[in-house]
């Protein structure tokens, strides 16, 4: 008879041991890849939301004001509501600041149009004016005598560069003027009305200059910029452009900190920076002309909580201490300084 053979118990014993001992190890090696892709990932997220954040942001901030020129000029807001946050062209920025342990407490008030949904206590919020991303300039072709006289200016379509209810800058150098056009013609006539009274409706059609040939005429809106609850539950950054609704840009930042640069000698430097308080409490005239410098600070943290440790740090944002949720989220923070270009030409 053949004579069987096999595995003793012992031998058996030995190798799903040698197997266990295998197994754990690359279940550890398998954890510790998973962990290591985990943490690229969430901190690759965390980059992307900052740095495109931020240059969001700067592009909005380095473009406030634009004239076409450096020089300051005399200027003209025909529109309803000139000083309201909306339609206030001539401070090409400023902001808000709210006490951290107080959401009702805003300096200077906050307006209605910031709202749904309302912004989370602890962060500023960034208004920025200038002209509309995406928009064409136009050049006047007809010298006006008086500011009531017809805006004849270039023609072009597909899409037309001015449409009716766009609030529309022009300027020659000389002078610069705001005001809302009620349409644009096939004959290049940006035309205009008195409103109905609406806020950034026009309350007049007197320009209050009469603009050269070669003015330019660009449509202009004013941008604002807070952190509020985003879809996902927790903290994001809104935008908001002109009359639209405001609009969820990036999830996770959590706070967002911005100083004013004030030249106070008219070197084209920066002599101090300032909060939202602050500047508002300076004459309309030096908020239109000696800020020049937009210092922005925000804390950005992961979608998911990652690991076992829990974040306890503090995050100084431009001398405001945030204190971290107390969860295993990741958190960076992400800064930086814009000019507004032409004031600083």
């Amino acid at each position: 008879m053949k004579r069987e053979s096999g595995f003793t118990l012992v031998e058996l014993m030995v190798a799903i041991a040698l197997s266990l001992v295998l197994m754990a190890g690359a279940m550890t090696l398998f954890y510790s890849s998973r962990l290591s892709y985990q943490a690229t990932d969430e901190s690759s997220r965390i980059q992307e939301t900052g740095r495109m954040a931020l240059e969001l942001m700067l592009r909005d901030i380095r473009n406030a004001g634009w004239q076409g020129c450096s020089r300051d000029v005399p200027v003209s807001n025909v529109l309803i509501g000139a000083d309201e946050v909306l339609w206030n062209f001539a401070e090409p920025v400023g902001g808000f600041d709210v006490d951290a342990a107080n959401s009702a407490s805003w300096a200077p008030n906050l307006p209605a149009v910031v709202a749904g949904p309302d912004p989370l206590p602890g962060s500023d919020v960034l208004v920025v004016r200038g002209p509309r991303r995406e928009a064409r300039p136009l050049r006047t072709i007809t010298e006006m005598t008086s500011g009531t006289q017809a805006i004849e200016a270039e023609y072009f379509n597909n899409p037309a560069p001015i449409a009716a209810g766009d609030v529309v800058q022009i300027v020659d150098c000389k002078a610069i003027a705001w005001f809302q056009a009620s349409g644009y013609t096939s004959a290049g006539e940006v035309t205009r009305a008195v409103g109905g009274g609406a806020d950034g409706t026009n309350s007049s059609l007197d320009l209050g200059f009469g603009f050269r040939e070669g003015a330019e005429l660009v449509p202009v809106e004013t941008v604002i910029y807070y952190v509020a609850a985003g879809e996902r539950g927790g903290p994001a950054l809104f935008r908001i452009a002109g009359i639209a609704p405001p609009v969820e840009v990036f999830d996770g930042v959590e706070g967002l900190q911005v100083l004013y640069g004030i030249d106070d000698n008219a070197d084209f430097g920066v002599d101090r920076y300032i909060d939202a308080a602050a500047v508002a409490g300076m004459p309309p005239e030096d908020r239109a002309q000696k800020v020049i410098a937009v210092d922005v600070a925000m804390l950005v943290r992961g979608p998911d909580e990652q690991g076992v440790n829990v974040d306890t740090r503090d995050y100084d944002l431009l001398g405001v201490n945030y204190a971290a949720g107390g969860d295993r989220r990741r958190r960076e923070i992400y800064a930086a300084t814009a000019t507004l270009r032409n004031r600083v030409q």
